[in-house]
């Protein structure tokens, strides 16, 4: 057992120590959703007595991940047209420091709410 308010990642640790899975291989879900590493558990109303549901993802899908990730780390894409346009609205409407405050905070919105989205809601969109 856990506090509510502690971070997903303590409770990976924790499965990893019991059951021996390691914590890159493990995604753990409640009510079908899964559970992100850097938000506490209470972020997903987990209780006392919520059922938590285990996947271990096979060895080879995680390095295959990880490489990835890295390669979009290593190597960012180029702006978006979309991007440009709006830095192009915000440039008429704000100084140059503020218009770049404003975008990159409208980018990490913008990132924050796809990484939200679950299936339903992409199905709903679609």
């Amino acid at each position: 057992q856990v506090s509510e308010d502690e971070p997903v990642s303590t409770l990976k640790h924790l499965v990893s120590e019991k059951l021996n899975v390691p914590v890159r291989q493990q995604r753990l879900l409640f009510k079908g959703k899964a559970l992100a590493d850097g938000k506490r558990l209470s972020d997903y109303s987990v209780g006392p007595n919520s059922k938590l549901n285990l996947v271990v993802k096979p060895l080879e899908k995680v390095l295959l991940e990880e490489s990835a990730a890295r390669r979009l780390v290593e190597a960012p894409p180029p702006p978006t047209p979309a991007w440009q346009l709006i830095s192009k609205v915000l440039a008429c409407h704000f100084s140059a420091a503020d218009a770049s405050r404003v975008l990159d905070q409208l980018q990490r919105d913008y990132e924050r709410s796809l990484n939200r989205l679950t299936l339903d809601d992409i199905e709903r969109l679609a």
